[in-house]
């Protein structure tokens, strides 16, 4: 083929994507940032170079609800990684994944942000394999796998707890870790 065939398609597919992430981006900021019935922020992406994309970049926007434009560098750190989420999730939306796996992107969240982006989590059509050290995300989990090092094998050990079966989604945790730790003396013996 020639050039101009090529960069014609390689803009048509380019442009088809960002169209898609561009639409989306600004409904999952919103979803993530809203809660207790306030309206969430506002997100946006633009084109550096409309006509030749490959020649600039994408200029990525947040608003925080209740806060003006600010560039993306004096955000805090929860509120950076708020709009990476959603910036990630409009990504995925174009080929959805069969699932995704997220290592404590919580970390920086409160509460209120750690509960909007269960909440989030829980409406995707796929799997997720999230890695998390706070109760409020893994309260909601469909199960629980914990990880320890077993001393006598100097290996690691895994055992996991499906929440399911306990005909709940841990509303009562400290019952859920005692099985969990019920289970680990279980196996060990």
């Amino acid at each position: 083929r020639d050039f101009q065939a090529v960069k014609r398609e390689r803009i048509a597919r380019f442009s088809k994507c960002y169209r898609h992430v561009e639409a989306q981006v600004q409904p999952y900021y919103r979803m993530l940032t809203s809660y207790d019935g306030f309206e969430g922020g506002s997100a946006y992406l633009d084109l550096d170079d409309a006509e030749e994309p490959y020649n600039g970049g994408v200029t990525f926007t947040a608003c925080p609800p209740g806060k003006r434009f600010f560039p993306m560098e004096l955000l805090s750190g929860g509120e950076k990684s708020m709009a990476s989420l959603s910036l990630l999730f409009a990504m995925h939306s174009y080929q959805p994944p069969p699932f995704m796996i997220l290592d404590e992107v919580d970390a920086p969240f409160d509460r209120k942000n750690t509960n909007s982006l269960v909440r989030c989590l829980s409406g995707m059509n796929f799997q997720c394999l999230v890695i998390s050290l706070k109760d409020t995300f893994f309260s909601h989990s469909d199960s629980i796998v914990g990880i320890f090092k077993d001393r006598d094998q100097q290996c690691s050990g895994s055992l996991s707890l499906p929440l399911r079966r306990f005909g709940q989604q841990s509303a009562n945790l400290p019952t859920a870790a005692a099985a969990l730790a019920a289970s680990e003396s279980e196996e060990q013996d």
